[in-house]
């Protein structure tokens, strides 16, 4: 019988149960190879946001969300402090800023800064609930769908090692891509 790893997840706000589950995922051998191809991951959603029309924007949303806390938890940064209140009278965000922001964790990670990628990882994270609030999507509910979807497709790609005789740590990089666009198919949704 086949037994999550992500188990019961639970937490007092979307941004740490999603913090929760990309650890435990991580711990279970599913994980990013580098923290580049998090930040291309991060820019793909960015696109995403900007295409999406209006029945669409709200996931397309929690994907960047969790694909930013995928960020924090790759760096094994701690989430405290990175989610701070979004100011009433602050600037309206843009694609633009969210993308110049991954850009700046980029460059301070290149720079082996870990405080100024976390001050730039919280900027946007801001940036992104500021961008929902403007379009009057709640992040919270955005960001739990993406994990209920990556709970999902995680446990599909689970199953399916299981039946296989392996798991999650010994499958290959092209196994677990392969699988995990089948769970996208099967579930009809994108992450």
């Amino acid at each position: 019988m086949y037994v999550s790893a992500l188990g019961d997840i639970a937490g007092a706000s979307a941004f740490l149960r999603a913090h929760a589950l990309e650890a435990k995922a991580s711990k279970a051998g599913f994980a990013w190879p580098d923290a580049r191809s998090v930040l291309e991951k991060i820019r793909e959603e960015l696109e995403e946001v900007d295409r999406a029309d209006s029945a669409h924007e709200k996931e397309e949303l929690g994907d960047l969300l969790l694909a930013t806390v995928t960020l924090v938890c790759f760096l094994k940064t701690e989430p405290q402090g990175l989610i701070v209140p979004v100011p009433e009278a602050s600037a309206q965000a843009s694609i633009e800023s969210m993308g110049a922001n991954t850009s700046a964790v980029e460059t301070a990670l290149a720079a082996s800064d870990m405080d100024a990628a976390r001050g730039h990882i919280a900027q946007l994270l801001a940036e992104i609930t500021r961008y929902a609030q403007d379009r009057h999507i709640d992040a919270q509910s955005a960001l739990d769908a993406a994990n209920r979807k990556f709970i999902e497709r995680f446990d599909y790609v689970g199953k399916a090692l299981h039946i296989e005789g392996t798991t999650i740590a010994q499958a290959s990089l092209e196994t677990l891509l392969r699988l995990w666009g089948e769970a996208k198919y099967h579930y009809n949704t994108e992450i």
